[in-house]
């Protein structure tokens, strides 16, 4: 992750310097640009300046010498110098000579005298080769060109200053590069920082370390990804628990039928038990390992209700019916065990018809059924209740049996759970699981209520559906 922080800090860097040097380079270009321009105005300026005493001169206001003065006055003032050439008048013509080529200055002082006006940067070999900006205009008296004047400045002048701007703008990019480099340290430093702490969280979760957690690191989208790789490290954390509990359990509920049918086995295989007892242990053998086949049946179909790979079989189902045929099915278990079974309905005659899976249903009530005759002593009373509704219908399985304890009533629909804590009661502890999965597939609701001394009330809510009519229960 080191990598991805020296990355992320490098493009950081690479950019601010980019912005930096670009912002640097067009301010100098546009500023070189300004000073080149004020330049040219000097010297636009000073050609105006010369016109205007060349005119005072050949209107006979100024003599020659005062011509001549007052275009030295003005160099004296400004490093503009100038250059006249013509038949009968001329200043400072050798400066002009020194600039460039004797060829070039030919071509610039005819294109003048024949009226034109010129733009020129030439080297000035009489200073090193410094290069001078050149402004060439005609001096014209009575539609004549008299003389071809220049005006010139060494450029250097400009340089300096477009230099002396350029250090200085150099300087300040330095120092605003230092503070912003520090910045992006600590900003890539805080982006990158909790993605290292999940880094070495998800390393430490997939050792085994269900426990591992990261702290938020505020409320923008790394911290939501942090609280997100939270919740799914409390997820698997309780996947894991639950995997290991269910291991636990599954590995007990196979090792007690295990144990019995190895035993009866044994026996046999010795040669010590009188017939009786042979065809004794064989049917124990034979009732483990039904026992252990439904076991995992019932696992089999648990692990497809919680992969989604069931699909309900639906059709109008007359809910009334259903309940009487289920009890009357468990009727001689009940009376065999000593228990009071008896069914209640209110709105008797309606025959109220849904849209539901009836074998699933009635796998439902068969496993409340069993559980009510399973945990409840003899001479106990259990109750059958059906409200049937427009919207809803609500199916109650009520005993005056022991109860279940608080503790337990919250974990009775958990896979494998089972309230007695000896494990004497029959049963692999799946039954409800698999019946809250079915009722929730029908977008129904199964819950339990339970007292101590007092009973237990298992309670099934279903959704009404539109179907056909059925013929109600006489």
């Amino acid at each position: 992750m080191n990598s991805l922080f020296r990355k992320w800090l490098t493009v950081y860097l690479a950019l601010l310097l980019v912005t930096i040097v670009g912002l640097s380079a067009t301010i100098g270009f546009f500023l070189e640009r300004d000073v080149y321009r004020e330049s040219r105005k000097t010297l636009e300026a000073q050609a105006l300046a010369v016109e205007d005493l060349f005119l005072q001169w050949s209107q006979g206001s100024l003599t020659i010498v005062e011509f001549t003065k007052g275009l030295k006055t003005m160099e004296k003032t400004t490093d503009v110098r100038t250059s006249l050439m013509g038949k009968r008048l001329n200043f400072m013509k050798g400066d002009l000579l020194s600039i460039g080529e004797q060829p070039a200055v030919g071509r610039w002082v005819k294109q003048v005298m024949e009226g034109s006006r010129i733009s020129r940067t030439a080297p000035f070999q009489d200073n090193a080769g410094e290069n001078m900006m050149i402004l060439g205009f005609p001096l014209q008296r009575g539609g004549e060109t008299v003389a071809a004047a220049f005006v010139y400045r060494p450029v250097s002048s400009m340089t300096s200053l477009v230099n002396r701007i350029n250090r200085i703008l150099l300087l300040v990019s330095l120092g605003m590069a230092v503070p912003a480099a520090l910045v992006l340290f600590y900003v890539s430093r805080r982006f990158v920082g909790p993605i290292i702490a999940m880094r070495g969280a998800a390393a430490r979760i997939a050792e085994g370390e269900f426990t591992k957690r990261v702290q938020p690191a505020g409320k923008d989208e790394l911290g939501d990804l942090a609280r997100s790789f939270n919740e799914m490290a409390e997820k698997l954390e309780r996947v894991e628990a639950g995997r290991r509990r269910f291991l636990s359990e599954i590995s007990h509920e196979l090792r007690t039928p295990l144990t019995t049918v190895r035993a009866s086995l044994q026996g046999l295989e010795d040669g010590i038990l009188t017939p009786a007892e042979e065809k004794e242990f064989t049917g124990i053998a034979l009732k483990e390992t039904r026992r252990m086949s439904q076991l995992i049946d019932d696992l089999l179909q648990l692990s497809s209700f919680e992969e989604s790979r069931v699909e309900l079989n639906r059709k109008p189902v007359c809910l009334a019916r259903l309940v009487e045929e289920t009890a009357a099915q468990m009727r001689k278990t009940y009376q065999e065990r000593g228990i009071e079974l008896v069914v209640e309905r209110n709105g008797a005659g309606q025959g109220t018809a849904i849209s539901a899976d009836e074998d699933r249903l009635r796998q439902v009530l068969l496993n409340l059924f069993d559980n009510a005759a399973k945990h409840n002593p003899a001479g106990t009373r259990v109750a059958v209740g059906l409200e049937e509704g427009p919207e809803s219908c609500r199916i109650t399985v009520r005993d005056n049996g022991p109860g279940i304890p608080p503790e337990a009533v919250g974990r009775l629909f958990e896979r494998l759970y089972k309230a007695d804590a000896s494990r004497h009661t029959p049963g692999a502890g799946l039954g409800l699981t698999i019946a809250r999965h079915i009722v929730e597939l029908h977008g129904g609701r199964i819950g339990v209520e339970s007292e101590l001394g007092r009973g237990t009330a298992f309670t099934v809510l279903l959704p009404v559906t539109p179907v056909t009519p059925v013929t109600p229960v006489k």
